[in-house]
């Protein structure tokens, strides 16, 4: 009976590749979808010219649920990529009072990391995400408020965005009561300036530019954020490790980052430069040991949380029927570069990406060869991937 009730309200139902299943219902008041996007892949990687890997598998299998409801100017997403063991990604409710203003509410991306980590796992120029993302980061995923503003100065736009989250990263509160949330709150500030006007709709939020850009399009970003009392090396987990003070009870230090980066976009031109520096304080006075005996020494951080810095730069073109090349550069290095235990090492990364794009973003299989190198340690790694991607 509901069924029928629901298919008497609905206006439109269609579906398109790369748009999914759009439930248009109620005079356009309330738009439903279901959508997702899978990206089965084969690897072959090769370790100090010696060891070798092959792996075929599924890097992402994604489903997304949303709803808009224009009158209430609420809505909701839900996203789950199923190969992963905790399948989880986003859920989280959006009010939206004014044009220029945006609350969210629940688990979703955080504004305060790099740009790549705010691009969906399908909009990346390449399979994997960059040095950075995966060195200062996980999923980039946290619980908690968000807030999004838009404010037009003729074509000069700025874009401020700011998250209170748990500090804690994805289902941070644990899977059982006694699986507690460690540690303070994580604040994070990201201001995006667009000083030519803003790209396409959608154009960015993508690494390349499918649009083809007619007028040179430009957005400059920084990042701030500050997660108080972390126990996980990128602040996206808890209980990853402890600290005491001298009456022997937890203590966390704290763990600060600062990004800046640049997406430009011009006919199929596309470039993006990204730049981290992370770093730990309040460790003053703090213990490796329960019975607070042991303290921790400046450097021995680095064993536990990612402090360092990073930079990435990323460039592509789109040519006219639809392929695509990209290459990249990255590099990492320790804020302790002496400490042997440090989680960063000195790394660079060089990545090249070949694409055909059958209907744009939507259907593409690509190539990508890239290379991992610690000049230091005279190591490296080599891989080599072909990936296909439907968007669904």
């Amino acid at each position: 009976m509901s069924v029928h009730t629901f298919a008497q309200k609905a206006s439109e139902l269609s579906f398109e590749l790369g748009n999914g299943l759009t439930f248009d219902y109620n005079d356009g008041n309330y738009v439903f979808n279901i959508g997702g996007f899978m990206q089965p892949y084969f690897q072959y990687q090769q370790l100090n010219d010696a060891s070798t890997f092959n792996r075929l598998s599924v890097r992402n299998a994604f489903i997304t649920l949303s709803e808009k409801a224009k009158k209430e100017k609420m809505g909701f997403v839900l996203r789950a990529n199923f190969a992963e063991s905790f399948p989880l990604m986003d859920a989280y409710i959006t009010y939206e009072p004014w044009d220029f203003l945006i609350f969210s509410f629940g688990q979703r991306q955080n504004f305060g990391n790099n740009r790549e980590l705010l691009f969906l796992e399908n909009k990346l120029r390449f399979g994997q995400r960059n040095m950075i993302s995966t060195s200062f980061a996980e999923t980039g995923r946290e619980f908690g408020i968000f807030a999004e503003g838009e404010f037009s100065f003729n074509d000069f736009i700025i874009k401020p965005q700011v998250a209170i989250t748990s500090g804690d990263g994805r289902n941070s509160f644990g899977s059982s009561s006694t699986d507690i949330d460690k540690g303070g709150m994580r604040y994070a500030g990201r201001l995006d300036i667009y000083p030519l006007g803003l790209f396409t709709k959608g154009n960015d939020e993508i690494a390349a530019d499918f649009v083809k850009e007619d007028e040179l399009k430009i957005l400059i970003g920084a990042a701030y954020s500050v997660n108080y009392g972390a126990s996980n090396r990128v602040g996206e987990g808890h209980g990853d490790f402890f600290f005491y003070d001298e009456n022997s009870n937890e203590a966390l230090p704290n763990y600060w980052k600062q990004y800046f980066d640049i997406l430009v976009k011009w006919k199929g031109i596309s470039l993006m430069g990204e730049f981290v520096n992370s770093s730990a304080d309040g460790l003053t006075g703090l213990y490796i040991d329960p019975s607070a005996v042991t303290h921790l020494q400046n450097g021995e951080i680095s064993a536990f949380l990612s402090v360092g810095q990073g930079y990435n730069i990323e460039l592509g073109y789109v040519l006219p029927k639809d392929f695509a090349i990209d290459v990249s550069y990255g590099r990492i290095t320790p804020e302790f570069a002496d400490e042997s235990d440090s989680i960063l090492k000195d790394t660079e990364n060089y990545r090249i990406g070949l694409s055909k794009f059958v209907i744009d973003n939507r259907f593409k299989v690509q190539a990508n060869y890239s290379v991992w190198s610690n000049p230091i340690l005279n190591t490296s790694q080599n891989t080599a991937e072909i990936i296909v991607q439907i968007v669904f």
